[in-house]
């Protein structure tokens, strides 16, 4: 719907000027090339609120508390506020909620929607630039790397079985001792 009115604006701006110059100003013509004009601005505030309106529902329905935003440099700002908060929270002992956090934003809503949809979206109409969305996902993996789960257990474990495997594999086998000739 957004990106349609925005077409249309668009053409009506180029067809409604040429238009506009066919009428004498105050007259019944020009009044209506008026109103089609606010018609058309109205519409453009009701897409762009329900834009904004259903990429807030997206945080809400996950549960993700990331507060309201009704335009590109809010929504850059309240999602950029709310992943140094989870940041912060796994620095200060609750890594296992942050962590919780991270993979509902991460797996249901970054990779499947905001990415590959809601993101390009957002660049192509303006809303916010390439270099904005590039410091959102530096954010995010930021977040990642201070949320995952320490893979020191996996390198030990790495080292001790390679250890159990050179030992068995290399290890002299002891010879039997001969039996010893019998004495006459």
């Amino acid at each position: 719907m957004f990106n349609e009115q925005k077409r249309f604006a668009s053409q009506w701006k180029a067809f409604g000027a040429k238009l506009e110059g066919l009428y004498e100003p105050g007259k019944k013509g020009a009044n209506e090339m008026k109103e089609v004009q606010s018609l058309l601005d109205e519409w453009g505030q009701k897409a762009d609120a329900s834009f904004w309106r259903g990429l807030n529902l997206a945080f809400q329905e996950r549960h993700l508390d990331v507060k309201p935003f009704s335009s590109g440099s809010e929504f850059e700002t309240n999602l950029l506020d709310f992943i140094k908060g989870e940041i912060n929270d796994a620095g200060s002992g609750k890594k296992e909620e942050s962590f919780k956090a991270y993979q509902t934003f991460h797996d249901s809503l970054w990779v499947p929607q905001l990415k590959p949809a809601w993101i390009p979206l957002l660049i192509d109409s303006g809303k916010i630039s390439d270099s904005d969305r590039q410091e959102l996902e530096a954010q995010i993996a930021n977040w990642g790397s201070a949320v995952s789960p320490s893979r020191m257990w996996l390198y030990v474990l790495v080292i001790v079985v390679a250890i159990a495997i050179g030992y068995f594999l290399f290890r002299k086998k002891k010879t039997p001792p001969r039996p010893e000739a019998p004495k006459p």
